[in-house]
């Protein structure tokens, strides 16, 4: 067996998003000839946990927990760099599992993108080939622009070397790692993609579902945490525009599963929701193990995709989750984006809208309860079989497994 060793943030027990695409690899590995060891922080303060996710760690997998240090003599690093200040004692723990069983390769996977420093740094000391998993863009091609003055500088410097020292880097669609080569030309030949996916087996016992009474709202589905400027905002607006219009058939209940405003919410969601009068018609719901949302997205009637407005590169996770479940989807996302592409070569029943335009939500919405209402009657259609999409974690992990078996032939030299 060949030996992975994979460092980041986030791995199970963490409820991040982050946590399935590598969980993923881990499971599959191992059938395609990589043992996997892990490197990661057991989760943050700030963040939720996931206990149930241990349970589907492969046996052979390794998963070494650095814990966040909470200490006062850390308050100050902590407060301006937090996740900087895991990296010394993540540092420590990859370097002693090095020294246990050497790997024949080292994987660091971001964001957070500071862990590509720890992938530099274990290259330089071990000379061990390295992958960088972009699971979203960094600076180069960053469409936020929420990295500003001397953060920027420092950040894209960083992205810069790690470009030139990587033996491969990861972009997780093909417009992104388009966008990779167009900036970073000498590093084109590295760059590969490979997509986020969905487990098959956890879509494939069907549900017992009691259609909802005709009369009822239709279900709209928002699981996971609303963050990198997604702002349901607008879909709210449209929500309450079509119950002011007193239209029966377009009536909705809208569940926010995994998210919950208060008041370091800079969205401010609550005060908008009390604002348009929703308070019947939006529910907040705490987080709950991945299996658990799983089930809720199989169950919805609507299920909503928020993505940044002036988005186009990278695609939300949960949308290929979304796809496996076969509900149609709200997929607020700008036209001609990574996102509306992966819908429109699916066989999903979708309606898109750019996030902030409003009277196109609107119209997506009646569409999509016009839909709805006709589901109740009668059935969709069956989608074709999940485990024969390219999108299964099997399938890529398959693909990770080609590129690691090529660096440990090759070891391929780097700038």
């Amino acid at each position: 067996m060949n030996h992975l060793l994979i460092l980041s943030y986030h791995f199970c027990p963490s409820a991040a998003v982050a946590v399935q695409r590598l969980l993923g690899f881990t499971r599959h590995l191992p059938d395609l000839g990589w043992d996997c060891a892990v490197v990661a922080a057991p989760g943050f303060p700030w963040e939720s946990r996931d206990e149930a996710s241990l349970n589907r760690l492969h046996p052979t997998t390794v998963v070494r927990h650095v814990p966040y240090s909470t200490s006062r003599l850390t308050l100050p690093a902590r407060k301006f760099a937090p996740y900087l200040c895991w990296l010394p004692a993540a540092a420590r723990a990859s370097r002693r599992q090095i020294q246990g069983r050497r790997p024949d390769v080292l994987l660091t996977s971001g964001p957070p993108h500071w862990i590509h420093l720890l992938g530099l740094s274990l290259q330089r000391r071990f000379g061990i080939p390295w992958v960088a998993d972009f699971r979203d863009p960094w600076i180069a091609t960053d469409w936020t622009h929420t990295h500003w003055g001397l953060s920027r500088w420092f950040q894209g410097t960083l992205e810069r070397r790690l470009m030139r020292r990587a033996n491969a880097l990861i972009a997780n669609t093909p417009n992104v790692a388009a966008a990779l080569r167009a900036a970073f030309p000498a590093a084109a030949s590295r760059i590969v993609s490979i997509t986020n996916g969905y487990d098959p087996e956890d879509f494939g016992q069907p549900l017992p579902v009691d259609p909802p009474a005709p009369d009822q709202p239709i279900s709209i589905l928002h699981p996971g945490q609303i963050y990198a400027g997604r702002d349901p905002r607008p879909l709210l607006q449209a929500v309450a525009d079509l119950h002011q219009a007193d239209h029966a058939g377009d009536r909705f209940h809208l569940r926010f599963l995994g998210h919950r405003p208060d008041h370091h919410d800079a969205l401010d969601l609550a005060a908008e929701i009390r604002r348009l009068g929703l308070e019947q018609v939006v529910a907040w719901e705490p987080p709950v193990p991945h299996t658990q949302a799983v089930a809720s997205i199989r169950r919805a009637e609507i299920l909503l995709l928020l993505d940044s407005p002036g988005r186009r590169l990278g695609v939300p996770a949960k949308l290929f989750e979304f796809l496996a479940a076969g509900r149609p989807i709200l997929a607020l996302t700008e036209t001609g984006s990574d996102t509306h592409q992966i819908l429109a070569s699916s066989q999903t029943v979708f309606r898109q809208a750019p996030p902030c335009d409003l009277p196109a939500i609107r119209l997506a919405l009646q569409e999509l309860a016009q839909l709805a209402r006709r589901a109740r009657a009668k059935p969709l259609p069956d989608l074709p079989r999940i485990d024969q999409s390219p999108y299964t974690r099997a399938n890529t992990a398959r693909q990770l497994a080609q590129l690691l078996d090529t660096l440990r032939r090759h070891r391929p030299a780097v700038c």
